[in-house]
């Protein structure tokens, strides 16, 4: 059973406070200094129990062993090697351990402070007891107080990370008397009020525009002008403040006049936070909630308008689809009747020709501007579609707006296409018809044919044999014998 040193952690924490040595503490290393001969001999004791590696330097310096020491070569400096830990975990057996693991901008997101009894948790990190083995999953709020937050020091003192002084449950009891809590509550408190103010002037005043205007002077020990109370109003107004990125500007706009209108300047800024950030947490929480009352009814009729929109688009597209309908229909009459009257001419002449030829391009033509129209006006609707929804309709959910826009557009997009490849692919095969049957040949007129041809034979006799019997040119006419008709006197002897 592994030994924690809560008893180690005590003794340096006494010693360091009495000023009795002063500690230095990395995340492999601790070092203590300035150590008499009784207190290096009672820590070397605690250290052999617990099993740590360590080393001893007097005053010469030269390292001895813990039978050597003397009050003659004091004071003493101590150098403890911590034993090694799960990856993703730090320990601290001292105040300075936790301040390193403060400045450390690669931290481990779980840190064991030994002699802590309870755990607390902040949005980013886990300050726990030596050992606890609990699951902690960071929960970042993706916030940059820098964006919001005015400087005029030639030195940061806003911070950029926020995660790691907003704590996850602000209403859980602290362990606020445990001086890992307070080597943390130092500076996360003074971060927390100047991201909560509208500007940190160059000697460290929070700015507060109302108004009134107000400006509060940061106490040097900002734990103690908070109080319990304090600091738990601030971290609950810092968790509502920066509980998202999309509403971190406009609720700061509303938390820090609540401050100005209820401060005075002539106070601290610990002791005015510790008596107005319940009230001005409650002021900006009613101004929110009206103001999105306001914003919910411009939404209400922003999306009336959006369906309004929608119905007109898709109206549209359905005219778009019918004229293109009308104009491959008609079209197509008109096509059909030019070859029918090109078919009912035989051999017309060039002009006759060239002018059916150009009048089933224009059909051609017109019926493709009436679909390269309806695509232009799909393509603009499209592109207003994604500049509106990325500037005035951001506030509705993505399944909403797919239901109310994206898919009644694509359903009536789907239509219109259908009707422009069928009236396309229509107009190109009318336009072939009518190109063919501007160059077709017909079959020609009787004085055009040939004196050849059997017709002409055919009829030529039986014209001259009626016109002109005597005429000796050509085959002989064809002589069919005239059966004479019998006589009456005929029949009657019969």
């Amino acid at each position: 059973m592994a030994l924690y040193p809560t008893g180690l952690a005590t003794a340096l924490d006494s010693l360091v406070q009495a000023g009795r040595a002063v500690a230095t503490e990395s995340a492999g290393d601790l070092t203590v200094t300035g150590l008499s001969a009784i207190d290096v001999a009672a820590t070397a004791k605690t250290l052999v129990a617990l099993g740590w590696t360590f080393s001893i330097e007097d005053a010469t310096p030269e390292i001895i062993a813990t039978d050597q020491i003397s009050v003659a070569y004091e004071p003493y400096r101590l150098v403890i090697t911590k034993p090694p830990q799960p990856e993703g975990f730090a320990t601290a057996v001292s105040r300075a351990g936790v301040a390193f693991w403060l400045r450390d901008e690669k931290r481990p997101a779980v840190l064991w402070v030994a002699g802590l009894t309870s755990a607390f948790e902040t949005k980013a990190s886990r300050i726990a007891p030596w050992g606890d083995n609990s699951a902690f999953n960071p929960m970042p709020t993706g916030c940059d107080p820098r964006k919001v937050v005015r400087e005029f020091a030639t030195r940061r003192l806003v911070t950029s990370q926020i995660d790691h002084w907003l704590l996850r449950y602000p209403d859980v009891d602290l362990p606020t008397t445990h001086w890992a809590f307070v080597t943390w509550a130092r500076p996360a408190f003074a971060v927390l009020l100047r991201c909560l103010s509208d500007e940190v002037e160059e000697d460290g005043c929070l700015l507060f525009r109302g108004p009134p205007l107000s400006r509060l002077k940061p106490e040097a020990d900002i734990i103690e002008a908070l109080g319990p109370a304090g600091m738990r109003a601030v971290q609950r107004a810092a968790s509502w403040v920066f509980e998202s990125s999309v509403e971190m500007r406009p609720r700061h706009d509303l938390f820090a006049p609540e401050i100005a209108r209820t401060a005075h300047s002539d106070r601290g800024a610990g002791a005015m936070f510790r008596l107005a950030a319940e009230t001005a947490l409650e002021g900006a929480i009613m101004a929110r909630a009206f103001g999105l009352s306001e914003v919910s009814r411009d939404s209400l009729k922003a999306m009336t308008d959006l369906r309004k929109a929608v119905g007109e688009e898709i109206g549209k597209l359905s005219d778009a689809t019918r004229s293109i309908a009308s104009a491959v229909a008609g079209a197509l009459f008109a096509g059909i009747a030019l070859i029918a009257g090109r078919l009912a001419l035989d051999n017309p002449a060039p002009i006759i020709k060239q002018a059916v030829a150009v009048i089933g391009v224009v059909l051609f033509l017109y019926v493709a501007s009436i679909i390269a129209s309806g695509l232009q006006y799909v393509r603009l609707q499209r592109r207003l579609r994604f500049e509106w929804h990325a500037k005035i309709y951001r506030f509705m959910p993505e399944n909403d707006y797919q239901a109310m826009v994206v898919k009644p557009a694509a359903s009536a997009e789907s239509g219109f296409f259908l009707a422009a490849w069928i009236g396309g692919i229509a107009a190109i095969i009318l336009l072939g018809l009518v190109l063919c049957a501007s160059v077709a040949e017909g079959p020609g007129t009787p004085l055009q044919q040939g004196v050849g041809s059997p017709l002409t034979n055919a009829a030529k006799p039986e014209r001259n044999d009626v016109t002109n019997p005597e005429q000796k040119d050509g085959p002989p006419p064809n002589r069919l014998q005239t059966v004479p008709k019998p006589s009456e006197s005929d029949a009657s002897t019969k």
